[in-house]
């Protein structure tokens, strides 16, 4: 049940900070920019969180916005 509670695939908000980082589950985050969300790294990302539902949380984020900026910041990733 708890699998099917949050999305395939997370856009990064505080919404889901909890289902993200509550669990102890492994997880994986895509940062990228606006402009990158229909590039083949975000389709291949895509479908690896369709394959392996349920056993990694699949997220992404952007870097220069919010919360998500935060998120980049705090693991060291700029926007460059």
């Amino acid at each position: 049940m708890q699998t099917q509670s949050v999305p395939t695939l997370i856009e990064f908000s505080e919404e889901y900070i909890e289902p993200i980082f509550g669990n102890r589950r492994p997880v994986l985050f895509l940062l990228r920019s606006a402009a990158d969300a229909e590039s083949s790294n975000s389709k291949v990302f895509a479908q690896a969180a369709n394959e392996l539902k349920g056993q990694i949380i699949f997220a992404v984020s952007g870097v220069t916005d919010g919360i998500q900026a935060r998120l980049a910041e705090f693991i060291g990733v700029e926007e460059s």
